[in-house]
């Protein structure tokens, strides 16, 4: 009787300490990668030339599909065109000249770009969906 008190606490102290090890396992997300994260269509929220705010860039939009192409009117006219996605961000053709921005993920509804167009380095933020 005895032995068998004895298993039965072992065995219930298993079975508690395998639901408490499973419970606080961390649930790992997948990092966000921007090839998921671009599509669809982005507007400005904030926007800095040569580190101090403007807002000469208002109104500016960004829209990616899954197919490649950009619709955008941060150049000033609207531009349809095929974009470059990579690891690091995304670039367009542009008057013969190749435009490369460097995005990062703030979040999933949050992107934090940086480009330079001639002498002026731009740093915009852009957030999902509708106009802020």
């Amino acid at each position: 009787m005895y032995n068998m008190r004895i298993i039965l606490v072992f065995i219930s102290c298993l079975v508690i300490s395998s639901f408490f090890s499973c419970a606080n396992e961390a649930v790992s997300e997948k990092p966000l990668v921007l090839s998921d994260v671009l599509p669809g269509e982005w507007h400005l929220v904030e926007a800095k030339r040569n580190s101090k705010p403007t807002t000469t860039l208002q109104g500016v939009f960004f829209n990616f599909d899954t197919t490649g192409m950009l619709n955008t009117n941060f150049m000033g006219a609207e531009l349809n065109t095929p974009f470059i996605n990579d690891a690091g961000g995304f670039s367009f053709s542009f008057e013969d000249k190749e435009m490369k921005y460097q995005a990062e993920i703030v979040d999933k509804d949050t992107l934090s770009v940086k480009t330079k167009i001639r002498i002026f380095d731009f740093d915009i933020v852009l957030a999902r969906g509708a106009k802020k």
